[in-house]
């Protein structure tokens, strides 16, 4: 896909998501080059998601330029990596918190960052139970991790936002009936989310939800944010 071709683009699936409530569009970039995220920033796009922290790093260096650029880590997570990737400071949210070992580790590295901007997280659910996918695989694994959160004390620049989920492409259910798979995932996931609200006495859990081939049955499920890579973006390959 060629540069010129990002703008319109974007334009399509924002038009789209505007019409359906304005979920948050955030732009996946992992494999994208400088030159086209600076192309999307320039088209308005200002949420970015990166899945490894490393290359999240080199691309907050280069493109440092940009004023209001906002980046979500969007991959699997290991503890060893937290230092490195606190250490972005234009990191607003990390999608993918899989475990309480997990969780408990970033409480702790933010407790001694109290200078830390706000960042929030999302727990990865896995409703499917798809050996591939990582994330809390019933909703009693969800109970317990929040549970242990809830008897923290609370943290003013960390937030525990809502679910992020991602829909089988490898099932037998899902070659037979793509759409009809997804949906199943992110209705699962939506009602996950609405028990664990009532049960913890929490706000509304932020559901983010739906990738470039199955987006817009996340939207009719009812998301938060879309999480989109090559419909935006192509094939063009990072520097």
């Amino acid at each position: 896909m060629a540069l010129h071709e990002i703008g319109p683009n974007l334009a399509r699936i924002t038009s789209f998501l505007a019409t359906q409530g304005n979920p948050r569009l955030l732009a996946v970039s992992k494999y994208a080059s400088l030159e086209a995220i600076k192309e999307a920033y320039q088209f308005g796009q200002r949420d970015f998601g990166e899945s490894k922290v490393q290359v999240l790093a080199e691309k907050e260096q280069a493109l440092a330029h940009l004023p209001d650029i906002r980046w979500h880590f969007i991959g699997h997570l290991q503890t060893n990596k937290l230092n490195a990737l606190l250490k972005i400071t234009r990191l607003v949210s990390i999608k993918a918190i899989d475990s309480w070992h997990l969780a408990e580790a970033l409480y702790q590295k933010m407790q001694a960052l109290p200078q830390h901007p706000p960042l929030n997280f999302y727990w990865q659910v896995n409703p499917n139970l798809q050996d591939q996918k990582y994330g809390l695989k019933t909703y009693a694994e969800l109970q317990e991790v929040m549970l242990a959160w809830q008897k923290l004390t609370p943290l003013p620049n960390l937030q525990q936002e809502g679910l992020m989920v991602m829909s089988s492409l490898t099932s037998e259910e899902a070659q037979n009936d793509f759409a009809a798979a997804a949906e199943k995932t992110f209705t699962q996931t939506k009602t996950w989310a609405k028990q664990a609200a009532q049960e913890f006495g929490l706000p509304p859990l932020k559901l983010s939800m739906g990738m470039s081939q199955d987006y817009a049955v996340a939207v009719k499920v009812g998301t938060d944010e879309v999480r989109i890579g090559s419909q935006i973006f192509g094939t063009l390959t990072s520097n």
